[in-house]
């Protein structure tokens, strides 16, 4: 019995599509610590009596945040392999 290329295409798609959701689900973690951390940096401002917008925090957090975390992720080859206090 021979494989079709049917067959063949049902499994390549279902790898790719494996691999999508991997990557979404990291996307998806990346955000939710990245939102995470712009209500801790609101509730802190809250709590110091400075007037601050939650829309304006959660925009500032999101922008910079998807700025800075692929960044992080294309330079860590040059920092990952350093000794400890250097990476």
């Amino acid at each position: 019995m021979g494989f079709s290329s049917h067959s063949l295409r049902v499994d390549t798609l279902s790898f790719t599509s494996k691999k999508r959701s991997v990557l979404w689900r990291l996307a998806f973690q990346i955000e939710q610590m990245v939102v995470s951390v712009g209500l801790v940096v609101y509730a802190n401002l809250a709590t110091i009596n400075h007037p601050v917008s939650l829309f304006v925090v959660m925009i500032v957090s999101l922008t910079v945040g998807n700025l800075l975390i692929p960044l992080q992720y294309a330079g860590r080859r040059l920092y990952a392999a350093r000794p400890f206090p250097d990476n």
